[in-house]
């Protein structure tokens, strides 16, 4: 089926004619989350160097970055690790620790606002009736900590699905809670994602539909070389048939072109 929208053609494709929810990853999906986390990592290191005059700043951001490329992106314990590397002395590491954490979470949040159409089209896809939920490999406190500083909250509510007990993306069980809680089958769900290891395979295994949402934005020539070792999207390349999503997107507002202009209620059990 046909229409138009934004002086172009649109199909609608059939295949989501069933879903009446959507489920959303929340870092680099609706949230900058790669903006965010340069300028944290930046902060941290401009508020360390600043007190320890024995530390550059280029030295500092490079162990960070590095104890990143080696542990994951939510590491928790990245500053102590970063200045064990950097051979400071245990005695001075607390206070740099919370001087760093400070510097890095004054940066973060100041970049913590969604992207511009992520508002619009959470706001259209309710007033369409979908259900909305929101997905992360992160704790349930810092999935709120995001949501509500940004507003999301007034969007989805208490329907948060969180890491917890070892569970988290792309374990199929994780999706499948979602499905649970709002009592539908999995061809009824979409799954938005920016990274196909964890967003796509996890849900397409848990029987979902999935769209890969690959925000129009060119990094490649703003990252330095050691930022380009953690952040470019190597990770975003689909490599195997079990992360194909269905469909691909690189603005979120076009899921209000692709999905159902009423969202169908599933039927009573």
């Amino acid at each position: 089926m046909q229409g138009t929208s934004r002086g172009y053609t649109i199909i609608m494709d059939r295949r989501f004619s069933d879903v009446n929810t959507v489920v959303f990853d929340i870092d680099q999906t609706l949230l900058p989350w790669i903006e965010m986390k340069r300028a944290a990592i930046k902060g941290a290191a401009r508020q360390i160097s600043a007190i320890e005059p024995g530390l550059s700043y280029d030295a500092v951001r490079a162990a960070i970055i590095e104890v990143y490329r080696q542990n994951g992106v939510e590491y928790q314990f990245v500053l102590q690790d970063a200045l064990a590397q950097l051979g400071v002395e245990p005695y001075k590491r607390d206070r740099l620790v919370r001087n760093g954490r400070r510097g890095y979470l004054d940066e973060k949040n100041k970049q913590m606002k969604p992207y511009g159409t992520v508002v619009p089209t959470l706001s259209a896809l309710r007033e369409r009736g979908f259900n909305l939920c929101a997905m992360s490999d992160a704790t349930q406190e810092e999935v709120w900590e995001r949501l509500v500083q940004t507003s999301l909250d007034l969007y989805f509510g208490y329907n948060v699905v969180a890491a917890h007990d070892g569970i988290r993306k792309p374990d199929p069980r994780f999706f499948q809670e979602a499905l649970t809680y709002f009592n539908i089958q999995p061809h009824q769900s979409m799954m938005v994602g920016d990274v196909p290891s964890r967003d796509i395979k996890g849900a397409k295994q848990a029987g979902m539909r999935t769209a890969w949402i690959k925000w129009d934005i060119n990094y490649d020539g703003d990252f330095d070389e050691i930022e380009h070792r953690l952040f470019y999207p190597a990770q975003r390349i689909v490599i195997n048939p079990f992360e194909e999503p269905d469909t691909e997107l690189t603005n979120l507002n076009e899921l209000l072109d692709i999905l159902p202009r009423h969202a169908k209620k599933p039927n009573p059990s």
